[in-house]
């Protein structure tokens, strides 16, 4: 094992693996009027734990998923280290290490009626199009997020989850030096730091349509406790997620004005407020 190699967190590995591929230049963030003044205002996103999410079932999903490679690797591998992993793995993998993840959702869609009426108030909402490569600071690190494409189909899903245990055999075999029980441990809780990253790109084949993508972070890569916001029926924790540092611009290319009765004035409205925050150039449109 090469010092490079090293420095290279096994979290930093999978982010790298699951980050390759085609990524839009625009991503849209659906916003009620309330919230798109609060995104100026902070200069940030809010970033949800997603068990408070209205879909929030992706972990345990992942979870399901996982098991079930486990037990078919354990059966089919050959090398002595491995089959003692997925031994391992197989008798302890459960929900018990599950860590705290907040996510901010997008879509590659900027003008989609099934967005419009599940995330804006009626007659009152946004379509903010972000610059992609601006959203994270750094694409390849965990400590300050990174964008996941979600998936919707089995074979895709399997992959990622496959691409977790791709990176988790790599860790047990350049550790093989240590003793078979510290390897076994020591793997097993990589498992639970690097499932909660994966889980969030696993969405249910009836949300495809939203083309979603997600910011991922885990809870302590924010500073300090989370805040909180008043949902229907609960209080609802969250982080801000800065966009851009004091006196850089935010990575706002364009603004969608969704449907309402008067276009023209809210076309005006958005176009005054990007002014005021230096985002004379922002695109604006009403929605089609």
């Amino acid at each position: 094992m090469t010092s490079s190699q090293t420095e290279v967190r096994p979290e930093d590995r999978l982010i790298q693996a699951l980050g390759k591929g085609r990524r839009p230049r625009l991503l849209y963030h659906y916003s009620s009027g309330s919230a798109l003044l609060g995104i100026l205002e902070s200069r940030s996103i809010w970033a949800t734990n997603i068990r408070f999410l209205n879909d929030s079932t992706e972990y345990r999903f992942a979870l399901e998923m996982a098991k079930s490679l486990v037990a078919n690797r354990k059966e089919n591998t050959r090398n002595r280290i491995t089959a003692g992993l997925y031994e391992v793995l197989k008798d302890r993998l459960t929900s018990e290490f599950q860590k705290e993840v907040f996510v901010s959702s997008f879509s590659e869609r900027p003008d989609q009626l099934s967005q419009w009426r599940a995330y804006c108030l009626p007659h009152g909402g946004y379509a903010i199009g972000f610059r992609s490569k601006e959203i994270v600071n750094s694409r390849n690190s965990s400590a300050t997020g990174w964008l996941v494409r979600c998936r919707y189909d089995e074979e895709s899903q399997l992959s990622l989850i496959e691409e977790l245990f791709k990176v988790v055999e790599e860790y047990a075999e350049e550790n093989r030096a240590l003793a078979s029980d510290r390897v076994y441990r020591e793997s097993y809780k990589l498992v639970g730091r690097l499932l909660p990253l994966v889980a969030p790109a696993l969405k249910d084949p009836s949300f495809a349509e939203e083309q979603e993508w997600r910011l991922v972070r885990s809870a302590e890569s924010f500073d300090g406790f989370p805040l909180f916001r008043s949902a229907l029926s609960m209080l609802v924790p969250y982080h801000e997620h800065q966009l851009a540092a004091p006196g850089e611009s935010l990575p706002i290319e364009e603004v969608i004005v969704g449907p309402t009765p008067h276009p023209k004035l809210a076309i005006e409205g958005v176009g005054g407020l990007l002014a005021s925050h230096r985002l004379s150039e922002t695109k604006t449109k009403p929605s089609s």
